[in-house]
Order: structure tokens, then C-alpha cells, then sequence
């Protein structure tokens, strides 16, 4: 079983696929995702949560209403027997024979495989939520994300504080660090976000530090648009086309343990042959 940890050697680097693995007809937040994440190499599988009108888990990204599922409501508007009969739209914009998802009907297929459930966008669930979570006996497999707040930290400690919890924190707040450390909480790591190379995160040496506490740092290297700068443009974009090294190699230079991207297969090689 994967044991997060920081890494010994930049070939260690651990893999997240964002929503699993999305492509063609497969889209992103399904069963479908998660096992071709699996199958080109990633250890962990970032997933989104969204809460139903009837008060039902899905792994489904807010947000993209009108794109998935042609719908005209915000998501949570939406009834277990409005979403059972919906069909998710490909990247064509076709339908396929994908409804929306039930966290907790997916989760159980992935205990005991060799992966981390990397759980996103549940934050404000947590009450509830966390609980549920707490009693799948997964928490050797998961991977709780979310911005800290107070009220946030409140109810991890109180709701789900065995959970192993990932902090997302940008250069602009790194305080938020020693926020997580006063909360009797699993804090296992920090997403850092970053818009330039002269980030207070390497002036301070922060992922230095993650790691002599033995917490982890976890990148981003997404690039969802134009204006989409989470990693100082060291992103998935200019490591496809052409400068791996400056994109997954530099992060990995740095010395983050885990990258996050949407091409799992290209990234694992790059690091298996750098």
C-alpha cells in the first residue's frame, strides 16, 4: 500500500491524475476515470465531491452544469432520480452513458488497490460528510483537500481529525501552515500555489521544512485556460509541447513529492528517463 511520505529521489515523485483520467469518451470524476489513471501509472486520483438536492454524495465538479449535463440548474437543484437519468457529455459534446456517480458507491471499488483517493471540493460538507468518509475504513488511502480556515480546521478535528488532510495554500498566506499545526488534526501536507519563480515558498524554504516534519508538498500543474497560473507556468501546457524540463522538470526540482497533472502516462515517463 502507498505510504505518503516525502521522497527520496525526484524518480519517486508521486503522480496525481486530475479526476482520474479524462479523454474522448471517459470523462473525468467517473469509475471509468479512475481505473485508466490507474492503468498509465498514477498513485493518487484527485476526485471532486457535489451534494445533491436529496442530500447525496456525486463525484461531479460544480461548475460545469451546462457542460456535463446540459443543465440549466446548479447542481445541487438537481434530485438522485433527475441525476440517475442524465447522461455526462463527452469532450465532443455527445452524450455517453455516463450519470453522475455516488461517492460512496465508488470509493469501496478502490479499497485495497494500491492508490490514494485525493477528495476535493467537500469542504463545506464536512459536518456531514466527513463521518461518512471516516466509516469506510479508507483512511490509509485518502487524502482530505481543502483551503484551511478556522471553521474548516474546526470541524476536520471534530468530524474526521484521523483523516489525512491536505492544506491548499498559496504564497500569499503561508501563515495558514502554522494555522493547520494548532488543530489535533492528521495534517499530512500542503498543496502549494505559486504565480512566479521568486515565490516566497523557495525564498522561505518552505518545502524544506514540509519535509523535516515530514509532510509533503504537493504541486499543481494544471493549465485549464489561458489565465490559469497556479505554478508559475511550470505547467502541464509547456511540458507537452515540447520543454518538459521546464515545466515537470522544474517542479520536481524543487523538490515537490507529488504533481498533479492531466497527462499521467507522459509525466511518468519523463520522470522515469530524466
Amino acid at each position: 500500500m502507498i505510504k505518503l511520505k516525502p521522497i527520496k529521489s525526484k524518480k519517486d515523485i508521486y503522480i496525481a491524475g486530475h479526476r482520474g483520467s479524462q479523454g474522448g469518451n471517459v470523462i473525468g470524476n467517473t469509475t471509468a476515470a479512475f481505473m485508466a489513471a490507474l492503468y498509465q501509472g498514477a498513485e493518487l486520483i484527485e476526485l471532486d465531491v457535489a451534494k445533491s438536492k436529496d442530500g447525496t454524495y456525486y463525484l461531479f465538479h460544480t461548475g460545469e452544469e451546462k457542460l456535463r449535463l446540459h443543465g440549466r440548474k446548479h447542481f445541487e437543484e438537481y434530485t438522485d432520480k433527475e441525476l440517475a437519468k442524465m447522461r455526462m457529455h463527452n469532450i465532443f459534446n455527445d452524450p455517453t452513458n455516463y450519470a453522475p456517480e455516488k461517492v460512496f458507491d465508488v470509493l469501496p471499488k478502490f479499497k485495497g488497490r494500491n492508490c490514494i483517493m485525493n477528495v476535493d471540493r467537500s469542504v463545506k460538507y464536512w459536518e456531514d460528510f466527513l463521518p461518512k468518509l471516516d466509516a469506510l475504513g479508507m483512511n490509509d488511502q485518502l487524502l482530505l483537500k481543502a483551503a484551511p480556515s478556522e471553521e474548516a480546521l474546526k470541524n476536520l478535528e471534530k468530524y474526521g481529525p484521523k483523516i489525512p488532510f491536505l492544506a491548499i495554500i498559496s504564497d500569499r498566506n503561508l501563515d495558514q501552515i502554522e494555522l493547520c499545526e494548532k488543530y489535533k488534526i492528521n495534517f499530512a501536507g500542503v498543496e502549494l500555489l505559486f504565480t512566479e519563480d521568486s515565490s516566497p515558498i523557495f525564498e522561505k524554504g518552505i518545502v524544506e521544512k514540509l519535509h523535516r516534519k515530514g509532510r509533503i508538498a504537493y504541486v499543481n500543474a494544471l493549465q485549464w485556460s489561458a489565465e490559469c497560473n497556479l505554478n508559475a507556468w511550470h505547467n502541464d501546457e509547456v511540458s507537452i509541447t515540447g520543454n518538459p524540463d521546464a515545466g515537470w522538470g522544474w517542479l520536481a526540482d524543487k523538490g515537490f513529492d507529488v504533481i498533479q497533472t492531466d497527462y499521467i502516462s507522459a509525466l511518468k515517463k519523463y520522470l522515469a528517463e530524466r
